[in-house]
């Protein structure tokens, strides 16, 4: 596994349960959804089933990525110091996020601060958006550092640039069927995160095509 930074699937595997967790709360909970309404004149989400199947799809497929790295790097991880720094920060971020939890539960508001699930929610997404950001940026200086894409399979990238593209689609014609722009607000990770993905993607493509083609994987 030498092309692929363990940094970047520790901290993928915690950015994607923080997105799951939206979706899910947008889709299942009575609360989050009357919270949502309130907020947006009565308009209803537009997270579709298929935005919750994504993202516990891609939670699960990073768990197995992580898992596969620790195995076959004989139940280790190489880089214990990498390891470490992915430990501290993902328990400061988790910290943050249970010191946030528990002011809300204790001086709850229903809206008009950010003492409320539904902002919770939004704060933990946006994470996400951090978290990506860090989680692509380490695979892009490795493959720079090696000169190469060797190990690192590129189909997994013209998915993501797919995915992104579809997902951004999905969100204005959803917005434009209940002529509702603030379900692109409403869902602003969702609209962010195909954003990132797609120009991290081209980066991606401009090494392994242009930069290193000889050495792609």
């Amino acid at each position: 596994m030498v092309s692929v930074d363990q940094f970047d699937i520790g901290i993928h595997v915690f950015g994607c349960a923080c997105y799951a967790s939206l979706n899910l709360a947008l889709a299942w909970s009575n609360t989050i959804q009357e919270l949502y309404r309130e907020r947006h004149q009565g308009s209803t989400s537009l997270v579709e089933p298929n935005d919750v199947a994504f993202s516990i799809h891609s939670l699960l497929l990073s768990m197995i990525w992580l898992w596969q790295v620790w195995y076959y790097n004989g139940c280790t991880f190489r880089n214990r110091t990498v390891s470490r720094l992915t430990i501290i920060l993902l328990s400061v971020i988790a910290a943050t996020f249970l010191v946030y939890a528990v002011m809300i539960a204790t001086f709850h508001k229903e809206d008009g601060t950010l003492l409320n699930w539904l902002d919770f929610l939004y704060v933990v997404t946006g994470f996400k958006i951090g978290i990506i950001l860090v989680s692509y940026l380490p695979q892009a200086v490795l493959n720079s550092r090696l000169g190469s894409t060797e190990g690192w399979n590129i189909w997994g990238i013209l998915l993501d640039f797919t995915g992104g593209v579809l997902s951004i689609l999905q969100l204005f014609l959803d917005s434009w069927n209940q002529q509702d722009w603030t379900g692109i607000t409403g869902d602003a990770a969702k609209f962010g995160l195909g954003l990132v993905s797609i120009a991290f993607d081209m980066v991606f493509f401009v090494q392994h095509y242009m930069l290193y083609p000889k050495h792609g994987g």
